[in-house]
């Protein structure tokens, strides 16, 4: 009798796990085909944590001379062309969202000084729509009364048709 029931449990957590991997693999193959997007779009895709560091950033910003990995854990205001004073800081790396996230405000970012383009300008102009990222909709805090916690910024940055290049 213990035998049989060990055998139930058994063959039960074979389908559990069987499903579990399957489930794995969807989303293995989710993430990628998510990343192949961000990494077609034209336009930067930079996501940053709370204090400001870029945890992620989309192959776009190899038009301004840098690879992903460059970016990566690296303050965004030093890719900032221009100092990032506390209020520019509030609409750049914002908390806020829906309506009043930020939307296509001009900023200048830097050229990385180590590429080619360097030599023809050394920042560059782009519309930026910014919006913050929290751990739970706030539907949810204020339907339960649940704690939410800031998880840092997405960027898109799209360069407009007549934008201007700062010359050296």
């Amino acid at each position: 009798m213990v035998w049989e029931i060990l055998k139930n449990v058994s063959a039960r957590n074979r389908v559990d796990l069987d499903a579990i991997d399957t489930s794995y693999l969807e989303i293995s193959n989710s993430r990628e085909k998510y990343r192949r997007v961000f990494d077609s779009v034209s336009d930067l895709i930079i996501q940053t944590d709370p204090e400001g560091k870029i945890n992620f950033a989309n192959k776009a910003v190899s038009f301004l001379g840098f690879d992903v990995f460059d970016l990566i854990g690296q303050d965004f205001k030093k890719f900032y062309d221009v100092e990032l004073s506390g209020s520019s800081r509030a609409h750049i790396l914002t908390q806020r969202v829906g309506p009043r996230a930020t939307t296509d405000l001009e900023i200048s970012l830097k050229v990385n000084e180590q590429s080619n383009l360097y030599d023809v300008c050394n920042s560059m102009s782009f519309l930026m729509t910014a919006t913050g990222m929290w751990d739970v909709p706030h539907e949810m805090v204020m339907k339960k009364g649940t704690h939410k916690e800031f998880q840092g910024t997405l960027l898109f940055l799209r360069k407009e048709k007549l934008s201007s290049y700062r010359m050296v």
